[in-house]
């Protein structure tokens, strides 16, 4: 009886042990596209926040928010493309896509998108504005169909005139 039994006990924990690789296997490989895609959006936000706050403060102070960008206005300006980007609201509209091929992961192709807005506080939030003012929120969005969930990263960048 005994020996009828043993092998299906060892077929048991073979079938749990296999389960299980495969269970981690997907999640590690998972994490890795996970950890790809927050590297694509917080290079973004950084390049971003290393160029002028506006294109009128590309070469010049300005010392009222209303000279900044119209709200309308917020993007890239006529021919400007991703290579060319030179402030931070250039982002606005921003839409791409990183090829697997050009990355580690061979198959995943991520979905990278930008979104500005200005911002102001109200008590301990930070809500959009209808009108210029000093702050910008860029919101970056990355997706691939690779990952359940879609992750967005988000910066506030900030004027500061100083007379």
């Amino acid at each position: 009886m005994l020996s009828i039994l043993a092998p299906a006990l060892l077929g048991t924990v073979v079938l749990g042990v296999n389960r299980n690789t495969a269970d981690t296997g997907s999640v590690i490989e998972r994490t890795e596209y996970e950890i790809m895609a927050t590297s694509l959006g917080i290079s973004i936000i950084e390049r971003a926040t290393g160029m002028a706050f506006d294109k009128n403060t590309i070469s010049a102070d300005i010392s009222a928010a209303t000279s900044c960008t119209p709200l309308a206005s917020l993007g890239p300006e006529f021919g400007e493309v991703d290579s060319t980007f030179n402030d931070f609201d250039d982002f606005h509209g921003f839409n791409t896509t990183v090829y697997g091929d050009s990355l580690k992961f061979k198959s995943a192709d991520y979905r990278v998108t930008g979104n500005v807005k200005y911002v102001r506080m109200s008590g301990d939030s930070i809500v959009a504005s209808a009108g210029q003012t000093y702050h910008k929120l860029l919101t970056i969005t990355v997706s691939s169909r690779y990952m359940p969930d879609t992750l967005q990263f988000q910066a506030v960048y900030s004027y500061w005139y100083f007379r």
